[in-house]
């Protein structure tokens, strides 16, 4: 099956491929916008890595049902068929028409390279060609599926997995803190439930291996601590054949669903008692475990829900001679690479762009961002328009209550000032170095959407990884300019039930080098700067009271 760049303006709407136009805010405001939204991404990501904020968190702007999260689980683990190698990044929807299923797939135009993903695709194709040709489904077929698609992503994607494995080990310095730390907190969660470890999963294997259902405690941190000891996972992988590495890997990641469907991770997620007794760095820190071994759990458990649900689906979309073409190598399901479209238009997107940071010093540059008055009057938060709650002025005070608010204001500036010369910032970059900015593969793939006019199913977007917070922001504001817009063409009382693009329920890390879409309307680039500086300004008071006092 043929992987080109022109698959689907070809096959599905011939001629109505329409250039992608460029904004139209003039070039300099554009420079000026870029590169202090570059500074702003740049102060929080630094200031939240000192400080040890967690890098990735839940997002709120859209709850999941069931049925959602299922398919987006499907759709991720797609997307992670393409991603091989650690720095990969790569978005995925799927459009359908009968006999006809097209995924669309944008990355990074240097993590993966063109012939990193094709070569992906031909693979991923050839599973699934065998899959479907292997008779009708039912369960016992879809049950047998699961097998062949495990292990052709461990195997395509070995490299990842390892590189993941290898950083539960350093969660918390080294692997001998991050295992003396996850087994104190057992410790502490053993206060809470005395009877320990009640998983079927590792019952199970305390019945098997133990002999004793009562040992299922010691099995779940032995398992853990199992995997610390993975820390050097492709040293130890350079010396195996690919039966061995698959062998060794798909028994860690079976290790990993026990670990993330255990009593302890349950209480942990669930049991307030217990979670109000650990401290803000325990729960980071063991956010961070959990969402390591959910990743790696993620490539089995990806595969049976593909099996179960992904491969039915495309049978009924495809139909009888829909799959018997595929099989037969005529077609039924294609590989779109919609990066390469952008590309290669006759008015060519940028998706990547050098800047310079300012030629100023950070302290010289930031105190208007910081909110810092250098002659030591107290300066004023500005107000934002779309966040107005906190730009009353109180009129009626006493002498008393005005003396204070002052005394502290000064002080606030003081504080503000140090962090400002702080070596934390004073490291935030080098003046005039270059600075390359990029246009994130989930983005791409939402614009190219949205101007090819295609519907896509479940207006899901399928990622190798979490979206990064400016990309989730961006999204937020897109959903909720549609949601606008549509507002008049719905009935009194209804309103949107599914946001017009649906990711993960997740935030992942701020990334200074995100760039903003070539495509994207102004207002809702205003609305993503506006949202960056509120975080900022929030990042920054927290920092005050944390980092300087």
């Amino acid at each position: 099956m043929p992987c080109t760049a022109q698959t689907l303006s070809s096959l599905e709407h011939p001629g109505a491929y329409q250039e992608l136009r460029p904004t139209s805010i003039d070039t300099d405001n554009l420079i000026d916008r870029q590169v202090k939204q570059l500074v702003r991404l740049r102060l929080i990501e630094q200031l939240q890595n000192t400080l040890g904020y967690p890098s990735s968190s839940p997002s709120n702007s859209h709850s999941f049902n069931f049925n959602e999260q299922v398919v987006l689980d499907v759709f991720n683990w797609i997307a992670q068929c393409f991603a091989l190698r650690p720095s990969d990044a790569i978005a995925l929807a799927i459009s359908t028409r009968p006999g006809l299923v097209t995924l669309h797939l944008c990355h990074d135009q240097e993590h993966p390279n063109v012939k990193s993903v094709i070569r992906a695709s031909k693979m991923f194709l050839s599973t699934l060609r065998t899959v479907l040709a292997s008779g009708p489904e039912d369960m016992t077929g879809a049950s047998s599926a699961i097998g062949p698609f495990f292990r052709m992503v461990v195997n395509m994607a070995h490299l990842r997995i390892q590189t993941k494995l290898s950083r539960i080990g350093y969660t918390d310095g080294t692997p001998e803190d991050t295992a003396y730390h996850f087994t104190s907190l057992v410790t502490t969660w053993l206060l809470f439930r005395p009877e320990g470890e009640q998983s079927r999963g590792f019952l199970t294997m305390a019945a098997t291996y133990g002999g004793d259902v009562g040992r299922a405690n010691e099995y779940m941190v032995q398992s853990f601590l199992t995997m610390v000891e993975q820390h050097n996972a492709n040293a130890q992988c350079e010396k195996m054949n690919q039966d061995e590495r698959f062998t060794y890997l798909s028994s860690i990641i079976t290790a990993c669903n026990l670990l993330i469907n255990s009593t302890f991770f349950y209480d942990f997620l669930n049991y307030e008692s217990f979670r109000m007794t650990l401290r803000v760095q325990d729960r980071i820190f063991l956010q961070k475990i959990l969402r390591r071994l959910t990743y790696i759990a993620s490539y089995k458990t990806g595969a049976a829900k593909f099996s179960f649900l992904g491969i039915p689906f495309l049978r009924q979309v495809l139909g009888e001679a829909g799959v018997a073409n595929f099989a037969d190598g005529k077609g039924g399901v294609q590989v779109e690479l919609a990066t390469e479209n952008l590309l290669a238009s006759a008015t060519p997107t940028v998706l990547m762009k050098s800047y310079k940071w300012p030629s100023q010093a950070p302290a010289e540059y930031l105190p208007s961002m910081f909110n810092v008055s250098l002659d030591e009057t107290p300066s004023t938060s500005p107000c934002h328009s779309r966040n107005t709650s906190g730009c009353s002025v109180e009129t009626s005070s006493t002498d008393s209550s005005s003396f204070t608010r002052a005394e502290l204001s000064k002080l606030d500036n003081q504080l503000r000032y140090e962090l400002l010369h702080s070596q934390v910032v004073s490291e935030a970059w080098t003046p005039d170095l270059p600075v390359q900015t990029r246009c994130h593969p989930e983005l791409q793939l939402i614009h190219y959407l949205e101007h090819q006019g295609l519907e896509v199913a479940y207006q899901a977007i399928g990622m190798s990884k979490p979206t990064c917070w400016a990309c989730s922001k961006y999204v937020e504001c897109l959903n909720l300019e549609t949601a606008k817009r549509l507002e008049n063409d719905l009935g009194e009382g209804e309103s949107m039930q599914t946001p017009r693009w649906v990711l993960r329920n997740c935030v992942g890390k701020v990334r200074y080098d995100w760039m903003i879409p070539p495509m994207a309307k102004e207002e809702i680039v205003d609305a993503v700067v506006e949202d960056t500086q509120n975080k900022l300004e929030r990042v920054v008071h927290e920092a005050v009271l944390d980092f300087c006092i």
